[in-house]
């Protein structure tokens, strides 16, 4: 699993090598809790499981776009 660094972007990945450590395949829920990101130093509780994040449009707005036609009036879609 990876998990996202909500400051800086910073990735870390599970089933990569730890930066700080050097350890290789170490689970999220082994690393201390004072474990920080290597990239800005924030805490472990500013980061996010990927696995978590909303998609990018919900069904319902894409099921909205199914009225849409080249003609449409977009101030009054």
């Amino acid at each position: 699993m990876k998990y996202k660094c909500t400051v800086c972007g910073y990735i870390y990945d599970e089933e990569g090598i730890d930066p700080i450590t050097g350890e290789k395949n170490v689970p999220w829920s082994e690393l201390p809790e004072e474990w920080v990101c290597p990239k800005c130093s924030a805490p472990k509780s500013e980061f996010k499981s990927l696995d978590e994040e909303e998609p990018f449009a919900a069904e319902e707005d894409i099921d909205d776009l199914d009225d849409y036609t080249e003609d449409t009036d977009l101030d009054n879609f």
